[in-house]
């Protein structure tokens, strides 16, 4: 190939036939070639330019090859093999990389989710805000919302009161304490407010709930 107004090529079309099952590997795919597979194919524009000249293209019958050309043209494509082979391994590689990052990375999401929820519980009887969980874990608010929200499918403050409720609920049942009692326990700032948050939750009112359960 020559230089176009004297200046060196940036781009490289190389074609070429191979009735194989295994190039449905590269059908509708682009690949970044690194330069380890530059230099295969450095090698081999070389080898071919010594087997055809310029043209770097091979017409069955139209030209006889000297012995030289003929081992030129045979480690030509031997590199182009090399080449796709090279291809091949490195995109299944990164493929494999992938899965085990994408691994990786859910078990670190959800072992911070499984401390988030033991944080709360660890807290059931205080009153922590989403931004003291954010302060707790390093986190921004945006992310631990998302990542919370994609492992439970509630939001962080959602399952922090679906706690206190459940725990609302056994110590009803349990019967050693009054409702006031109780929302003071699970750090609610009036029996009011618990009342309203628990009938909210549970369709019912605490003592409507009492009833209920004898």
């Amino acid at each position: 190939m020559t230089s176009v107004n004297g200046k060196p090529h940036n781009v490289l079309v190389l074609t070429f036939e191979i009735k194989s099952p295994a190039m449905e590997f590269f059908k509708k795919k682009i690949f970044k070639v690194n330069s380890k597979q530059k230099k295969i194919l450095s090698s081999c524009l070389e080898e071919m330019r010594t087997a055809f000249g310029e043209s770097y293209t091979r017409r069955g019958g139209e030209r006889k090859l000297s012995e030289q050309q003929e081992w030129a043209y045979q480690i030509g494509v031997s590199h182009i093999e090399q080449f796709l082979l090279e291809l091949m391994r490195e995109s299944t590689f990164a493929k494999h990389s992938e899965k085990e990052n994408s691994f990786a990375k859910k078990n670190i999401e959800n072992a911070l989710v499984a401390a988030i929820k033991d944080y709360m519980y660890e807290n059931l009887y205080k009153t922590i805000t989403l931004e003291d969980i954010c302060k707790k874990f390093c986190m921004s608010k945006s992310y631990i919302c998302q990542l919370f929200k994609n492992e439970t499918g509630t939001s962080v403050i959602d399952y922090y009161i679906s706690l206190k409720m459940t725990e609302a609920k056994f110590l009803i049942r349990e019967g050693k304490l009054n409702f006031t009692q109780i929302s003071e326990k699970l750090g609610y700032a009036s029996l009011h407010h618990f009342t309203r948050i628990f009938k909210t939750r549970e369709k019912m009112s605490p003592s409507f709930y009492e009833k209920s359960i004898k």
